[in-house]
């Protein structure tokens, strides 16, 4: 079942499939804006698989607690 593929892979990873898909994607970006200096955010989130560069932005704040544009403008 759902439940238990859940349950499961939460024990290997230390997080749910969409945790840790989303934190890939979080990962990705955060390569991507380190060696490129000219994406637009827009075709960033798009590129790392998020519907929107707001939700895209949202996310990134909540995990590096940094928005995207500041990270971009600091490295």
């Amino acid at each position: 079942s759902t439940a238990y593929i859940n349950r499961i892979f939460k024990r290997k990873f230390g997080l749910t499939p969409h945790a840790f898909l989303i934190n890939e994607k979080i990962k990705e970006a955060k390569k991507i804006l380190m060696n490129s200096e000219d994406i637009s955010l827009a075709s960033l989130a798009v590129q790392v698989g998020f519907y929107d560069q707001s939700h895209f932005s949202k996310t990134f704040k909540r995990v590096f607690a940094i928005s995207p544009n500041k990270y971009k403008n600091t490295k």
